[in-house]
């Protein structure tokens, strides 16, 4: 006979169904974006956007504001940078680099020269804080790290409108 579960059993029951739902989600969306990082880097390299919009003068940003394409443009640049360095460049499979966040790599793609380097690199954003991985990336830059830099005459103060909510400098 089967036990009757609690109502706080039962809560946590769905709880967790609710968070593996949410986890698998998030890996598909992953996936996808990476297999459409390599789509966009075909049709941009093909300049298969005039065959698409049926316009031999269709210009990339043409392609780019039609609403099915869904991404920004400044999303899209990203994705073709980080599949043209990751696996064209260096010969990494993207797949394999699913749980690194997006952030991380972009670093890696920006400040790492050689494969070796990106593998090192690699290994410390899986398993570095995001504080101690921007101290790394300050190092890999030839800046000080937060805890080497003695801030003086660097801070700078702002303050925030309450209108507009922009951000502007202290005199």
């Amino acid at each position: 006979m089967k036990k009757e579960l609690t109502k706080e059993e039962r809560r946590g029951e769905e709880a967790f169904a609710t968070w593996t739902k949410l986890t698998s989600n998030i890996a598909d969306i992953r996936k996808k974006t990476i297999e459409n990082a390599k789509l966009f880097t075909e049709i941009y390299d093909n300049q298969w956007e005039k065959d698409i919009l049926g316009d031999e003068e269709a210009t990339w940003v043409a392609f780019l504001a039609q609403p099915e394409v869904f991404y920004t443009r400044a999303e899209i640049n990203r994705f073709m940078v980080l599949h043209r360095r990751f696996s064209v460049e260096w010969g990494f499979v993207l797949e394999d680099l699913l749980d690194i966040p997006i952030t991380k790599l972009e670093n890696i793609a920006k400040y790492c020269e050689t494969s070796n380097q990106v593998q090192h690199y690699l290994d410390l954003a899986r398993t570095l804080s995001s504080a101690d991985w921007r101290d790394e990336m300050s190092k890999l830059q030839g800046k000080p790290s937060q805890t080497d830099c003695d801030h003086k005459g660097m801070l700078k103060r702002y303050e925030i409108c309450g209108k507009c909510g922009q951000k502007h400098p202290v005199e």
